[in-house]
């Protein structure tokens, strides 16, 4: 009997080649399956459903509050993790006012943003 594993969904909002080291490590450890969507004006869609988001917030600050507005519309869909460059509290407090499932800077390890991850996987499934 052979038992198929199913991989979690995640849904990357950003540019891959953005988040390249972090894309391998993820896709690496064979635990996840990424897809992406690049940032623009248009709503979300979340079909197939993935089991959460990672929304890499750009640094331009027009660009980084319109992926933040996205939060209030994909919030109780699905569990976000917001990614930025920028360290500064004024975008975690936005992040996570919005209902992030949490915020990560691209200092943060891979291997904490797989914990992090699978942390919100956890807590979709038992929600």
């Amino acid at each position: 009997m052979v038992l198929q594993m199913t991989l979690a969904r995640i849904l990357v909002v950003g540019e891959r080649s953005a988040l390249n080291h972090l894309a391998d490590h993820l896709e690496g450890a064979g635990r996840y399956r990424l897809s992406y969507v690049l940032p623009g004006r248009g709503g979300l869609r979340l079909e197939p459903r993935p089991d959460v988001v990672l929304l890499s917030v750009p640094e331009e600050p027009e660009a980084a509050e319109r992926a933040l507005a996205w939060l209030d519309f994909i919030k109780n869909q699905v569990p976000v993790v917001v990614l930025s460059s920028a360290a500064g509290m004024s975008f975690y407090l936005a992040a996570m006012n919005r209902g992030a499932f949490d915020y990560l800077t691209c200092l943060t390890p891979p291997e904490e943003v797989a914990r992090v991850l699978s942390a919100a996987i956890g807590w979709r499934r038992v929600a």
